[in-house]
């Protein structure tokens, strides 16, 4: 029997897109974040300084400033971070996908209090690394320290969350540009302040300052 109640039809919602007085606004702690970045008091910029600014500014017929901000950023590898290691005959192999063979095999000794010459690390070509396999190596030492206690092999496999938790980010960052050019449009001036991110891409600007 079919009942006589119609079905209540949804609200009808507003399309964003349609919105054109929408605009978006960057959450308080973001906008703290960035300017904690970027203040002199907490990063104090090095400059690589190629030929003077004062002098190109002067030189360029329009100025041009940006600033971009870029928010930390987790790897993300299709594959999780995974490790297998094999204690015995007083010695540790482990195989593990890694940037950093010889800092892992440093880890891995230290935390089992074995000489270095004791410890082994292979490292098969699989998975992606995006630099968040170039710092740590937990699963290692977790597989590691685990086959040592059981006297079996043991592999460790980071489900998703704790790769997102225990890996290392990409950092944070805010980069100001200013730029100039000349009446032909030759690029003259090239000011180019990295805040936090390290000195990716400024030092090889033609004029440069990286912080």
């Amino acid at each position: 029997m079919r009942s006589s109640t119609p079905i209540p039809k949804p609200p009808r919602r507003r399309s964003p897109v349609s919105n054109q007085n929408s605009t978006y606004r960057t959450p308080r702690s973001i906008t703290t974040l960035f300017l904690t970045i970027s203040s002199e008091r907490h990063h104090k910029p090095r400059r690589a300084n190629r030929g003077g600014f004062g002098k190109r500014e002067k030189a360029a017929a329009a100025l041009f400033e940006h600033k971009y901000v870029n928010g930390y950023g987790a790897h993300a590898p299709m594959e999780t971070h995974t490790a297998l290691a094999v204690v015995e005959r007083g010695g540790a192999f482990v195989w593990t996908s890694t940037q950093v063979p010889f800092p892992n095999r440093q880890q891995v000794a230290q935390a089992l209090g074995l000489p270095l010459q004791k410890v082994r690390i292979f490292t098969p070509f699989v998975g992606g690394g995006f630099g968040g396999k170039s710092s740590t190596g937990l699963q290692a030492v977790e597989a590691a320290r685990l086959s040592k206690a059981t006297g079996k092999p043991v592999q460790v496999c980071w489900n998703r969350a704790e790769e997102f938790f225990y890996d290392t980010f990409r950092p944070a960052a805010v980069v100001k540009v200013k730029s100039g050019i000349d009446g032909k449009g030759k690029v003259v001036l090239w000011d180019y302040q990295v805040y936090f991110a390290g000195s990716r891409s400024a030092s090889s600007s033609t004029m440069c300052r990286t912080t």
